[in-house]
């Protein structure tokens, strides 16, 4: 009982913590992706019943699903005589998480369909189905669903709602007390204004007639040629000068998982406890020969415990055991040597341990997608943690669905955390 518990418990640590990072490629103006995000340019209800087919063909990223919503939801508002329909076809996806995503917010959008939804629904009926004001109030604290909801209507209310979002972010003076999904936020308004000239002007009229006090909360930290895009000479003069961000640490990618606990709700002692409880199942599961190995390796990739190396202080040899190979792979990026460690990592698959515990672990450690993170940081991190935001009345998990194909489906604040030429939410 006790190893089932444990093992319960080393599942949510890993998804909590570790999510992969999955980013958007450029893809042809036909993808799906590109289709949601031009989709108010041009509204073609007639082309959803083959969009959604697509859709559910995708594999769609864990960060997919809210934008998604948010974008049916929209999608059901302005046409509520083709809902029933399109619920035929959410009815019939192969994408169980995409389609418990998308019933509750056609019933919202059209209560008139709200039996149907029932019905499709099946022995996963929630208790009770969400209203339209309960569903409209996931924009005010998801900016994933808020972007969906416009790319559908191309309405700015829902740009302010992410501005509202990124107002919020770092309150003045308090920087210990960082809102990441409001730091994510902010970052998406300055990447997706710069891919929709419309968004850029929805800003721009905004701060207009904005409070001095709104521009400077908002242009902090953000450079004088992005200023000017949205500000005007007069109100380029009374602002301060942006503050200097300091660069986050290249070669550090481990921060450890009891090293985050300021941003989570487990205490420090509590989360070294797990990480010591997992490391000991682990034990238990391997052989004594493999130990220090697996301990080398806990305490780098989830303590932390690893200082700045130099190159030459890490050997350049493969090792020909699983957890001696990743304990090295962790090294490498110590070190800054982010191209050996990700060819090392690529490689790693090949060398899995037979335990079904120890291939999870190091699938999802293969799957991090540190040298993202070693090129993104903090940007990453708080699109990362901006998905803990509430979402009532759908999955608490953002695993992802049905893979048929290749594509791969992220959201716009996750696709907006790279630097902000070119941000998208598109399919890779």
């Amino acid at each position: 009982m006790k190893r089932i518990v444990l093992i319960a418990a080393a599942a949510v640590l890993a998804a909590e913590v570790f999510v992969p990072a999955v980013y958007a490629k450029e893809e042809e103006s036909s993808s799906p992706g590109e289709k949601l995000e031009t989709y108010h340019r041009n509204p073609a209800p007639e082309s959803i019943p083959a969009l959604l087919r697509e859709i559910d063909a995708a594999a769609l990223n864990q960060h997919a699903y809210p934008p998604i919503a948010g974008f049916f939801f929209e999608l059901c508002r302005a046409n509520p005589d083709r809902v029933a329909g399109w619920l035929d076809i959410v009815g019939t996806f192969r994408n169980p998480l995409l389609k418990r995503y998308l019933l509750p917010v056609a019933s919202a959008a059209v209560p008139a369909q709200a039996e149907k939804v029932r019905s499709l629904f099946g022995p996963e009926l929630p208790a009770r189905l969400p209203s339209m004001e309960e569903i409209r109030k996931l924009a005010t604290v998801d900016p994933d669903f808020a972007w969906g909801a416009y790319f559908a209507s191309g309405k700015e209310e829902y740009v302010f709602d992410v501005l509202n979002l990124a107002l919020s972010r770092i309150p003045k003076g308090k920087k210990e007390n960082i809102n990441l999904t409001a730091f994510a936020a902010h970052w998406s308004l300055l990447a997706l204004s710069q891919k929709y000239p419309e968004v850029e002007t929805i800003l721009r009229n905004r701060f207009r007639s904005a409070p001095e006090e709104e521009l400077c909360n908002f242009f902090r930290s953000v450079d004088v040629p992005m200023r000017r895009r949205f500000l005007s000479e007069e109100q380029l003069a009374q602002l301060p000068p942006p503050e200097e961000k300091p660069l986050p640490e290249r070669n550090n990618p481990f921060a450890g998982i009891y090293r985050n606990w300021k941003n989570r709700k487990t205490s420090a002692e509590e989360t070294q406890a797990r990480v010591d409880a997992y490391e000991q199942l682990f034990l238990e599961e391997f052989p004594t020969g493999d130990h220090a190995d697996i301990c080398t390796f806990f305490d780098y990739y989830y303590r932390g415990n690893l200082p700045p190396l130099k190159p030459e202080e890490v050997e350049s040899t493969p090792r020909t055991t699983p957890w001696a190979e990743a304990a090295r792979i962790t090294r490498l990026y110590r070190s800054s040597q982010f191209d050996a460690a990700r060819k090392a990592l690529s490689q790693l698959p090949r060398i899995l341990p037979g335990s079904f515990l120890g291939r999870v672990l190091l699938l999802q450690f293969c799957r991090s997608g540190w040298g993202g993170i070693t090129r993104r940081n903090s940007s990453v991190t708080a699109a990362g943690l901006s998905r803990r935001s509430k979402r009532p009345y759908f999955p608490a998990n953002g695993a992802a669905g049905a893979a048929t194909s290749g594509s791969t489906i992220t959201s716009p604040v996750r696709a907006a955390a790279v630097p902000v030429t070119g941000a998208s939410w598109k399919i890779a």
